[in-house]
């Protein structure tokens, strides 16, 4: 393995910006898919899983390779197209094998398993570099649902990843999970359960983006514009699924979507803006 070592003596915003320029001149590609370790900063940097986030979007996206939850669910499988689309490597988690290839492109490689057991999540998501996790209980009269799936299923993804290394998690949630008592949580409390998960991955050191959309539409050539804003700051509007999920995938390509809730909708007559003000504008 080639770790390229760059020093800096100070620790301040500028000594790393200059850092990162060097570095982006010092690394082709071909070493950029190579590189595993961690940045430390104030004693020298070693390019990494820190590092490697920025790499991807400045020198190219063939350092990924995706593993994504709920693919073949209406919004996780636009989430697996945007990613083939981009030509990222993908690597399915699917409970039914033959459903899963007459619904997802032939590309993507298909993981048999399941969120609820740890040890095929562990085996499934070897060699992958990120995490996008569209999860979530299906209606049922199980009340037990919410918190197996949202919950229980997204902490053990959470402690899978931290075991394997992957470099950013982008999870889906949902507007209005602060809110207990939502009509939504009547369903077993589903919302609660997401805000419980979120919670547990902000708190597990990972590099993350909570996506919560507001009511999902199955339309993909929706022409309203994309609404990015803080956390608990919307609770009312809907957005196509396709946005989502070009949202989720973005996360993973912009610095300023690191370790941000961002809630999303849709309007009309409103000014587009780019991904990078979009999350730039979201200040924690």
């Amino acid at each position: 393995m080639r770790i390229l070592q760059l020093q800096t003596g100070r620790d301040d915003v500028s000594s790393w910006e200059r850092v990162r320029e060097r570095a982006v001149r010092a690394i082709g590609s071909e070493i950029c898919q190579s590189i595993k370790a961690t940045a430390h900063p104030g004693e020298g940097f070693s390019l990494g899983a820190e590092f490697r986030t920025m790499m991807v979007s400045v020198i190219g996206e063939s350092a990924v390779k995706a593993f994504v939850v709920g693919a073949t669910g209406e919004t996780g499988s636009r989430i697996v197209a945007q990613l083939v689309k981009r030509g990222v490597p993908v690597k399915a988690l699917v409970r039914d094998v033959a459903t899963a290839r007459a619904k997802l492109p032939t590309e993507v490689e298909l993981m048999t398993g399941d969120v609820t057991d740890k040890a095929s999540l562990r085996a499934a998501i070897a060699d992958c570099t990120v995490l996008l996790s569209a999860t979530g209980a299906r209606p049922s009269f199980d009340p037990t649902g919410p918190y197996q799936v949202d919950y229980e299923g997204t902490k053990n993804l959470v402690d899978v990843a931290k075991e394997t290394g992957i470099e950013h998690f982008v999870m889906v949630s949902s507007l209005c999970v602060s809110r207990f008592f939502h009509p939504l949580n009547l369903f077993w409390l589903i919302l609660y359960w997401k805000k419980q998960a979120e919670d547990y991955l902000q708190a597990s050191g990972l590099t993350y983006t909570i996506v919560r959309p507001g009511g999902l539409k199955n339309e993909d050539d929706d022409p309203r514009v994309l609404i990015m804003a803080p956390a608990d700051t919307l609770f009312e509007g809907s957005i196509p699924r396709m946005k989502v999920a070009e949202v989720c995938v973005e996360a993973l390509y912009q610095p300023a979507a690191r370790n941000k809730v961002v809630e999303i909708i849709a309007q009309d007559n409103v000014t587009e803006r780019s991904f990078g003000d979009l999350f730039s504008s979201i200040i924690e």
